[in-house]
């Protein structure tokens, strides 16, 4: 086996091995600080190859923890991850979602119930929701103590996203929006009704909630908007030309990133792509902004800070990015040993992509329009 594994076609596999999922911390991004730099924030990015899950340090690079295995010590490659505060939640190909805490790099819990690979998962300090492709969403306490089973999905679950009051979720083409029924004294989950079904014309991959709307992005690189009380889709339009990967929005716009290795601005009031945002050479996997800075993170362990330089007198404003990739390819490439090192940053200008003015297309990454960055309720 060791013969195996060191003779030159395995090391050509094992040097281009990439990461499957990608997870920001969630609470960050609530906060509306990225980086995690701020009062209570989490300067820490997980990552997952096979069966381990990397946790590294957003500003330096250097490799925090490595999660893996369940309670008895068996492994299965890791289809979903989701970081929240100083908890990283994991779901297997064999069913099981595990909990693990950040500040004590213990595991917190083996959660046991679904019958087919966990697909997706979202959390908040109450509750830990996943989908699987057993077509079936569970909800679970912290502790990992199944609450409720909800079914209702005729296909796997591909993403999902909860608040205190309400989950979305879908499967192919099928958008589910739940009001999660609780009681009131007790805050006890009782069940979850469906508000409002939407049907897209592609299969939905990713997707963001707001208090009227939805938006979606789908396998065939279009987002679209959707109006909740009557499932009206409001506007669609092409922004990759790959399945989205991951977005977030706010009241106006929204940041995206797909399999096309790009990230995209686009209007969402307006339904048009503004900014084309290139530089990665592999997949995109997750971006996330605030009002100082996009990041977007690729599948071969690259982060990429683009921040937002906007003089008060300009109506344009200067965008520059920043790199975080190991110079040796070790710990961000799929070579995972035991020793920790830190990443080299270095600036990088790249290029940007003006939909709306054919001559900035092809100019260099140094112009990006300025618009004001407000927290999507």
């Amino acid at each position: 086996q060791i013969i195996v594994e060191n003779c030159p076609l395995m090391q050509q596999v094992l040097k281009g091995r990439k990461y499957r999922c990608i997870s920001l911390n969630a609470s960050n991004i609530a906060c509306d600080d990225v980086t995690g730099t701020g009062k209570g924030g989490v300067a820490y990015v997980a990552l997952s190859e096979g069966e381990s899950c990397y946790v590294h340090n957003l500003q330096t690079g250097k490799l925090e923890n490595v999660f893996v295995g369940d309670e008895d010590g068996a492994t299965a490659t890791i289809t979903s991850l989701f970081f929240y505060a100083n908890r990283v939640y994991t779901g297997t190909m064999d069913s099981v979602l595990i909990g693990w805490d950040l500040s004590t790099s213990k595991k917190l819990f083996v959660a046991k119930g679904h019958e087919s690979s966990v697909t997706c998962i979202h959390a908040d300090n109450s509750k830990v929701i996943s989908g699987s492709a057993d077509k079936s969403i569970i909800v679970w306490n912290t502790d990992g103590k199944m609450l409720r089973r909800v079914l209702g999905h005729s296909r796997g679950i591909h993403c999902v996203q909860c608040g205190p009051r309400w989950c979305v979720s879908a499967s192919y083409r099928t958008v589910f929006v739940w009001d999660i029924l609780t009681e009131k004294e007790a805050e006890t989950i009782t069940g979850f009704n469906c508000r409002c079904r939407l049907v897209s014309e592609g299969n939905v991959t990713a997707l963001q909630y707001g208090e009227l709307e939805v938006i979606t992005g789908d396998s065939l690189g279009a987002i679209s908007v959707w109006w909740i009380e009557s499932g009206e889709l409001l506007k669609i339009f092409d922004a990759h030309n790959s399945p989205v990967a991951s977005l977030q929005v706010d009241s106006t716009k929204s940041i995206s990133c797909g399999l096309d290795m790009i990230v995209v601005v686009s209007d969402i009031m307006r339904g048009e792509v503004l900014h084309t945002l290139r530089g990665h050479t592999a997949p995109v996997l997750d971006v996330a902004f605030d009002r100082k800075q996009i990041m977007s993170l690729s599948s071969d362990g690259e982060l990429r800070y683009w921040s937002w330089e906007s003089p008060s007198n300009h109506s344009r404003s200067d965008i520059k990015a920043e790199r975080i990739t190991d110079e040796n390819e070790s710990d961000l490439r799929g070579d995972f040993g035991s020793k920790k090192e830190n990443l080299n940053i270095e600036e990088d200008g790249r290029e940007v992509s003006d939909s709306r003015s054919s001559k900035n297309k092809g100019t260099l990454m140094n112009r990006l329009v300025k618009f004001p960055f407000r927290r999507y309720a």
